[in-house]
């Protein structure tokens, strides 16, 4: 009888052994499991960058030099006061310049009067920033995933000076971006 007891610890010793290793197997595939799921779950993670660039493009021309009100004598640059006699292309061109080739940006920046005594929207002036890539840019707009662009249409409140004379407006930009 006492041989039967021994016999049935022994058992009941191997069967928890076996237990606890079986346990520790399920244990380790689980974290196996979870650290593979973090990590591929990190490698579809992207992040979209479009609407930050277009926003930066837009401040760019709000605080350019080139665009914006100065006054020479004291050195002061008035962002957000457009003057309408430096708002063409060359000076656009200078305030959002990249590179020479420039195939990831584009904008057609359209500047409007507002007149409250008439209450009329009236359109100033429009220009186009990199003309070479706008047309291509946009035709991509249409496509979908990489490769393809995407464009928004931004709308900033500013003033315009025109003939020393400070009207109150905004500044439409349709800016495409390349899709990277």
């Amino acid at each position: 009888m006492v041989r039967m007891i021994r016999k049935a610890q022994k058992k009941a010793q191997i069967s928890l052994t076996t237990v606890l290793s079986i346990v520790k197997l399920i244990f380790t595939v689980f974290v196996a499991l979870v650290i593979v799921a973090v990590i591929f779950a990190s490698l579809k993670f992207e992040v979209e960058t479009g609407i930050p660039k277009a926003r930066v493009s837009v401040q760019k021309l709000l605080f350019s030099k080139s665009l914006v009100m100065n006054n020479d004598e004291l050195n002061t640059y008035y962002p957000g006061i457009i003057d309408l006699n430096n708002f063409n292309e060359e000076n656009i061109n200078k305030a959002i310049w990249f590179s020479s080739d420039n195939n990831v940006l584009a904008m057609n920046i359209t500047l409007y009067k507002i007149d409250n005594k008439k209450n009329v929207v009236e359109r100033v002036r429009n220009v186009i920033f990199n003309k070479k890539h706008f047309k291509d840019l946009k035709t991509r707009s249409y496509l979908k995933g990489k490769g393809s662009t995407k464009s928004f249409i931004l709308t900033q409140p500013v003033l315009i000076l025109d003939n020393n004379d400070l009207t109150p407006g905004y500044l439409r930009a349709l800016v495409i971006v390349y899709d990277q």
